[in-house]
């Protein structure tokens, strides 16, 4: 076999691979022995047939098997004698088959990963923004919260209840005329408005304390038929909306003894969202640190290949939302999001790298987290995820990358320096949202503006939505800010 090598632009490679006659005939002849061991030709016994009769009837398609395999084989073999890392399957290309001689000469093309150079996390330094949140700023957020929250109070026993109200009741479920044990403490039922044509709520306008209601249902389906089903409410007491006061009343309301508790509630979960924010902005640093800073090709197959992922999604989520959108409006987005992809894969890349050099690997466990995970945000059974990963490799694929790729983040963020910059729990939030404002680092965004970036970089991937830190989790990760010219890229860890 003779192989010729030429270096083309960047990370392109290509072989030109010539395979002489005699590695060719070697691999016909021994695909003959193997038809000519389990062919079945009247007058010959199995294994006994000639060569010639054998030739006459399974060369052509011996030959046809035998250059398919010798393609596969030396193919492989001139990628791992060279010892190149490939960014994506290479591309075959048969430039002569000639049938008579026989003689076979094709091209290899691909593109390698770069050189990724060495992260040094101990050198490598992160701000983490920290704040205290007062009690106030938890009594600020309860007011807020539940500025509309309705307390309801009881009401004289000859009311009859009306649409706005509450009912407090005990409910009997009947199938097929037979009473179902449930739950014996008094429920609240509200009398919505916008509810006002559901059954139950059209039967219990009108109720007072002391009135049985009994409301037919939809029928339930059971194993072999559908079952006759009703409800029987026994109306306790009719409850009117009251006064809404930050009292103990409001806590009760909410399931808790005293408004004191629930101020300590809301000033617990503001902490933990408070976290979360910190650690998301943490992991912005570092990773604006390692697309500025690690300055290397992306192979371009790759850059492509995650350009046409994000675009798509971006066109589907214009057409969902009616959004028409001029050529020159739409070119712009394109380069935005040219920015974003190879940012993405240039992170990846040397995410990968850290990864691997560090061992770190992910457990089954975490990769069954995960996609558990992902089934409930898409609002379908895990076990309908797992199917459809089962027929999809390149899915499942994504998804330990994703949680491989996040647990090296997480690695590296426990071996950087971290320096701590205390903020107002009022400027929190803003200074959160000011790191993640753009989908480029800063000085990224300075070269761009200047026109001086050589090798566009990848551009953060979407960004946080402005929430308050009582709605944010410790794992919630940043989402694109949308803009009128511009919608979020499908998000993909926080990059």
């Amino acid at each position: 076999m003779e192989v010729q090598e030429n270096q083309l632009d960047g990370l392109k490679r290509q072989f030109k691979v010539n395979i002489p006659s005699e590695q060719i005939q070697k691999a016909v002849d021994q695909k003959l022995k193997y038809f000519g061991s389990n062919a079945k030709i009247p007058g010959f016994r199995k294994g006994k047939v000639p060569a010639k009769i054998l030739k006459a009837k399974y060369g052509a398609h011996a030959l046809q098997e035998a250059a398919n395999d010798l393609l596969n084989e030396t193919s492989k073999k001139v990628i791992n004698d060279k010892g190149l890392r490939t960014a994506q399957e290479p591309q075959i290309k048969v430039t002569n088959f000639d049938t008579e001689t026989p003689s076979l000469e094709y091209e290899i093309n691909c593109e390698v990963l770069p050189t990724i150079p060495e992260i040094d996390a101990s050198k490598i330094s992160v701000e983490k923004i920290v704040t205290e949140v007062s009690d106030k700023d938890a009594d600020d957020e309860v007011k807020k919260v539940h500025e509309k929250t309705v307390v309801y109070k009881d009401a004289a026993k000859t009311k009859k209840a009306a649409l706005g109200d509450a009912i407090k009741g005990k409910i009997v479920f009947e199938l097929e005329g037979k009473e179902e044990k449930g739950d014996e403490k008094e429920q609240r039922i509200i009398l919505a408005e916008e509810n006002k044509d559901e059954p139950i709520v059209k039967a219990l306008v009108g109720a007072k304390a002391g009135d049985t209601v009994t409301v037919d249902l939809p029928d339930t389906t059971g194993k072999t038929k559908k079952m006759k089903t009703r409800c029987h409410i026994e109306v306790v007491k009719v409850q009117t909306p009251g006064e809404n006061k930050f009292d103990d009343k409001l806590a009760q309301e909410l399931g808790l003894e005293t408004y004191a508790e629930l101020q300590q509630k809301m000033k617990e979960r503001l902490e933990k969202g408070v976290e979360g924010m910190s650690t998301s902005y943490m992991k912005r640093e570092l990773l604006d640190h390692l697309d500025v800073n690690f300055d290397f090709d992306v192979p371009q197959s790759m850059l492509d290949t995650e350009f046409q992922n994000i675009w798509k999604q971006v066109l589907n989520e214009l057409e969902d939302e009616g959004e028409n959108k001029s050529q020159e409006e739409l070119d712009e987005m394109k380069e935005e999001y040219k920015l974003i992809a190879e940012r993405r894969v240039r992170l990846g890349l040397i995410l990968a790298e850290a990864g691997n050099r560090a061992k770190l690997s992910i457990t089954n466990q975490e990769l069954n987290d995960r996609i558990m995970m992902t089934a409930y945000q898409m609002g379908i059974h895990p076990t309908e995820l797992v199917k459809l990963l089962q027929k999809n490799n390149n899915a499942l694929a994504s998804i330990r990358a994703e949680v491989f790729e996040e647990k090296v983040v997480n690695w590296l963020l426990e071996n950087v320096k971290v320096s701590e910059k205390k903020v107002k729990y009022a400027d929190f939030e803003k200074t959160y949202e000011d790191k993640l404002e753009s989908d480029m680092p800063k000085v990224a965004e300075a070269k761009k503006a200047k026109g001086t970036k050589g090798k566009a970089k990848k551009a953060e991937a979407p960004k946080a939505e402005k929430k308050s830190a009582s709605k944010k989790t410790a794992d919630e990760k940043p989402k694109a800010k949308k803009t009128a010219s511009k919608k979020a890229a499908p998000k993909k860890e926080e990059q």
